[in-house]
């Protein structure tokens, strides 16, 4: 007896380096989003350090031409843009499934 159609399925995607890379990227942006907002020391959208000043220990990624820490900016957007990503892609499969 020959195993399930989805074994097989999920089996012969997992070969695929393509699919490894996808799901490695997508694993840690949604890591990212969950523990970005804890560890972000600052106010994203508040001036606080030297405008454009480069990565340092006390920020990471530098900082913008206005002062805000760009660390504390991509931390709090990563979550919105997977938000919106998994909507689009809800909204799409509903409207896939709906049609046809």
């Amino acid at each position: 007896m020959s195993a399930p159609l989805y074994k097989e399925l999920f089996a012969s995607v997992l070969k695929e380096n393509y699919f490894r890379a996808g799901l490695a990227i997508i694993l840690a942006l949604a890591i990212f989003a969950i523990i970005g907002p804890y560890t972000a020391k600052y106010n994203p959208f508040s001036p606080v350090g030297p405008p454009g000043s480069p990565p340092s220990a006390s920020y990471w990624l530098g900082t913008t031409i206005y002062g805000q820490d760009v660390y504390s900016q991509m931390a709090y957007g990563i979550e919105n843009t997977l938000y919106i990503g998994a909507l689009a892609g809800l909204i799409a499969t509903a409207i896939g499934v709906s049609i046809g």
